[in-house]
């Protein structure tokens, strides 16, 4: 990640605030659904289901081979521990959980400290030459999921936002960028 190509994001970000990408009602519903979970400390095997079906509902039937011991578990220790690469490594352990699911767990759980990774936000930071790796979006890891919390927590101070809404600008960005070339 190179600072120059991070602070060339934010100044386009700066003078583009109609990107803001506040259409996901959706998302909003998830995190009032999720405050429970917050307070508790963990997610149980219904929450987990639920968050399967928003980012992905083919992996909604894999999410449901998980046990409610083992949703609370790794859910718990996740929310607990301090490393991040440890942390969605523990998510994604999880049947029915990739990178991009997990930290919609993150987020949805915790919308003040986490952002949600996918295709599209990637997709900016890309264009923008602030990660080189994984060009498609597609398969993001661990290793990725750190970088995009360096960013979203860069971005998220720049502006004065949480993460998640760091993350709806990514993915505002990307979407008006994507329909522009239509």
């Amino acid at each position: 990640m190179t600072t120059d190509s991070l602070n060339q994001l934010i100044a386009e970000l700066r003078i583009r605030p109609e990107l803001f990408d506040d259409s996901a009602h959706k998302t909003d519903d998830m995190i009032d659904r999720l405050e429970e979970a917050q307070h508790r400390g963990y997610l149980n095997r219904a929450e987990l289901i639920a968050v399967c079906k928003e980012k992905s509902s083919r992996r909604a039937n894999e999410a449901k081979r998980n046990s409610e011991q083992d949703v609370s578990l790794v859910t718990e220790t996740a929310f607990k521990i301090k490393s991040e690469r440890i942390r969605i490594s523990l998510l994604t352990s999880l049947h029915g959980v990739g990178v991009p699911t997990a930290s919609a767990i993150l987020a949805w759980t915790y919308p003040d400290r986490w952002g949600v990774i996918d295709r599209r936000a990637w997709s900016t930071l890309i264009n923008f030459g602030v990660v080189k790796k994984c060009r498609n979006g597609v398969g993001l890891r661990a290793e990725e999921w750190e970088q995009y919390c360096v960013v979203l927590a860069t971005i998220a101070a720049a502006f004065g936002i949480r993460p998640q809404h760091a993350d709806k600008l990514l993915y505002g960005y990307d979407k008006a960028r994507k329909q522009g070339s239509e």
